[in-house]
Formats: structure tokens, sequence, C-alpha cells
């Protein structure tokens, strides 16, 4: 049985979200590797980006 593959393409990004995104995906040490467990961490991810960003529009 094979396992499916997802991908996410994102348009558009200014350096922050590109820096945030980078930092929550793939900034973590090799040595700290686990086997994945699957769960919606991309989605809480965007979400907490998209919430992030609606904030700092507030601000302005």
């Amino acid at each position: 049985m094979e396992k499916p593959i997802i991908g996410v393409t994102f348009d558009d990004l200014n350096l922050s979200a590109y820096e945030y995104i980078i930092e929550h995906t793939y900034a973590q040490s090799s040595t700290l590797y686990q086997n994945p467990q699957y769960s919606n961490q991309l989605w809480h991810i965007v979400v907490k980006w998209w919430v992030d960003t609606l904030r700092k529009r507030k601000a302005h």
C-alpha cells in the first residue's frame, strides 16, 4: 500500500511570513528527528501564521 504524498505551495509571501514558515517547518536539528506523528500540524502552522498576520495588520 502506497502512502499518500502531500505538497503545499505558498505564493507571494513577504519575508516575515517566509521566515516564519521555514522556522516552523525546517529549523529543527536533525539530531532531534523523530518518526513523524501524523496530525494536522501543518494546518496549525498555517492558522497560527494567519492569526499573527491579522494581529500585525490591526497593530498598524
